[in-house]
């Protein structure tokens, strides 16, 4: 349902041309590696631990739909949308996922207050 819903948002936020499809994989793709054993008492903690982030998404995420808009304007304008407005969609994209992965209990690393894509997803869209 992650991987879904990561593509529909980076869809959205023209990323990727393709919309998302629940039977196969999309242009934007989510892995993560399980890690921790959640208990009742860390998933009432990663809500409160969650909290911060969720504002500062909530900011971010604000200018990232006036991207979006941006984004669209240049579509029609231009047939394409700056490296510099898609970096920061997909990066703002990634990083929500990050935090759901975390609020969900899929791993146990806090997630980064960083617009950064990780090392391996960096290194995969250089190839």
């Amino acid at each position: 349902m992650i991987r879904f819903l990561t593509g529909l948002q980076a869809y959205l936020f023209f990323g990727v041309e393709e919309i998302p499809s629940w039977d196969k994989p999309g242009p934007a793709t989510y892995s993560y590696t399980p890690s921790g054993t959640p208990t009742v008492g860390s998933a009432l903690m990663r809500f409160i631990m969650v909290i911060p982030q969720a504002i500062v998404l909530g900011i971010v995420g604000f200018v990232a739909m006036i991207l979006a808009f941006v984004a669209a304007v240049m579509v029609l304008v231009n047939e394409s949308v700056s490296h510099d407005i898609w970096k920061f969609q997909m990066e703002m994209v990634a990083w929500e996922a990050r935090v759901l992965s975390y609020y969900l209990s899929m791993v146990e690393e806090y997630p980064p207050f960083s617009l950064q894509v990780t090392e391996v997803a960096a290194e995969e869209s250089a190839d």
